[in-house]
């Protein structure tokens, strides 16, 4: 499978009644661990309906945080400079 770079894209979608433009493809999703501990992963995304939609492995850690506890924060991500919250 090949991928092919493309100029960073700026994503559309509602959170709260309110329309956030998300540039690029890459955020950093936080959820909790039990102790209310935050834990930041950058993942992948794409827009689809106006909906966030990533992939990862349904045995990852963040997966089982999030099953556990479905609040999660979410930031713009550029993985050069680190992330940058969303407004």
């Amino acid at each position: 499978m090949s991928h092919t770079a493309s100029a960073p894209s700026t994503h559309r979608v509602q959170a709260g009644g309110d329309t956030l433009a998300i540039p690029g493809k890459y955020l950093s999703i936080t959820s909790f661990r039990r102790d209310g501990t935050g834990v930041a992963t950058p993942v992948w995304f794409v827009q689809e309906a106006g909906r966030l939609l990533i992939q990862t492995d349904a045995s990852s850690y963040k997966v089982r945080r999030i099953r556990r506890n479905p609040r999660v924060m979410i930031a713009r991500a550029r993985p050069a400079d680190g992330c940058v919250p969303s407004r």
